[in-house]
């Protein structure tokens, strides 16, 4: 019997290795094993989810959890232990080398679109990065939506964050050399959180401790348009398409699926609100090298549902909620951005660093020609390749040389 169900496990995982993918992509045999068993999880996941064993949500989770746990290996100068900052679980990662004098330390806030991830599923990272940078890390376990919609999470981070900052020296770090490194959904909410901590008046009566730096790594950081250049040219790649970013945020706004139809084709949002916002998003900020495949410019702005706008555009057009909507980001803590060339977050992260430079704040801005969103969870193990481990490794240098 166990021959048949490895024969059977055989067949379909060599029937989803096909994968069409676009040309120019680094690796493209190892997003075809990622796509093959994407797609058998899916599969062995009906079951359960038509029984009214799970849903299909939690089901993801515990898919993503054993996963983290599968390429988890222990890193014999760290030790981490679970702790409760102001009332959120964080992991916390420290050298097992004690320092006579107060080291970095960095605040780590994981992906997965507000709804999956944990800081287990990314105790890979986490635990490698900590071990690598010989600081003390802090990985937050915020709570995700559907459960736990906006601004529930950010509140978790930003409580976990200031917290840190007032003890770090309780941890032996210097409170002035913490980063703020989020990825992903987590890129938004450490652009939020550094935001915050900067520029609204309660923080700043608090006399905290300046962030180092904010690392964004392929950061979301807008729901107004879903139509950018890199939506368009990336709309329904596997990995991380347009539709599954309209879920995603539907469900960090409202814990249901409500506007994802409307927001796919920027129908969410009512004409004014597009005029009034372009400026923000024009896709002349986007250069032309980008512009090269599937792209088709806007052509008019005169369209909307104007009783779905009013609901929304007062989270659409927070800085909380979408910090790329910020009026102002003078003073922000220099920024390290990461984009990926196929992933429909990149021009978020092309629009958010002009506008911090355009104020004058430091950024380091690195683009992958090859990458894809979340090639910095394959940085080793079976599956490593090239332009993940360069970008772990680039991110690792960035924060030696700045922490």
């Amino acid at each position: 019997m166990r021959l048949y169900w490895f024969m059977a496990f055989g067949v379909l995982f060599a029937y989803f290795m096909y994968c069409p993918l676009p040309d120019g992509i680094a690796e493209p045999m190892t997003l075809r094993v990622v796509f093959a068993t994407r797609q058998i999880a899916k599969l062995v996941g009906i079951g359960p989810v038509l029984f009214g064993f799970t849903d299909r949500i939690n089901f993801t989770r515990l898919a993503l959890s054993f996963q983290g746990r599968l390429f988890s290996s222990d890193e014999p100068s760290v030790t981490f232990h679970d702790e409760i900052f102001d009332g959120v679980r964080v992991h916390v990662y420290q050298p097992v080398e004690k320092s006579n004098e107060p080291i970095a330390g960095m605040v780590y806030i994981h992906g997965g679109g507000w709804v999956f991830g944990s800081v287990d599923s990314y105790h890979h990272q986490t635990n490698y990065m900590a071990a690598r940078l010989g600081i003390v890390l802090v990985s937050i376990d915020y709570r995700c939506a559907p459960e736990h919609p906006f601004p529930v999470p950010l509140q978790d981070v930003v409580k976990a964050t200031v917290w840190f900052l007032q003890h770090a020296k309780d941890y032996n770090v210097d409170p002035h050399r913490i980063a703020l490194v989020g990825v992903s959904a987590g890129g938004n909410l450490a652009a939020a959180t550094a935001n915050l901590l900067t520029l609204q008046e309660e923080y700043k009566q608090m006399s905290l401790p300046k962030v180092k730096f904010q690392g964004l790594i392929y950061p979301c950081l807008q729901s107004l348009n879903f139509l950018t250049p890199s939506y368009q040219q990336n709309k329904n790649f596997f990995i991380l398409n347009q539709h599954m970013m309209a879920e995603f945020w539907s469900l960090y706004l409202t814990g249901s699926l409500t506007y994802v139809a409307a927001m796919k084709v920027n129908n969410h949002t009512s004409p004014p609100v597009k005029k009034d916002q372009r400026h923000i998003m024009h896709h002349d900020v986007i250069p032309t090298e980008f512009k090269q495949r599937d792209y088709t410019p806007p052509n008019d702005s005169d369209f909307g549902d104007v009783e779905i706008s009013a609901h929304l555009e007062s989270y659409i057009l927070n800085p909380s909620f979408a910090p790329l909507m910020a009026s102002t980001v003078e003073g922000l803590p220099p920024a390290y951005i990461v984009t990926a060339e196929f992933d429909v977050l990149r021009d978020d992260g092309i629009f958010y660093a002009k506008k911090l430079e355009d104020a004058n704040v430091p950024v380091t801005w690195k683009h992958y020609k090859s990458g894809w969103h979340g090639m910095l969870t394959l940085f080793t193990g079976p599956l490593t390749c090239a332009v993940c481990k360069q970008s772990m490794d680039e991110l690792l240098q960035f924060s030696r040389d700045n922490l």
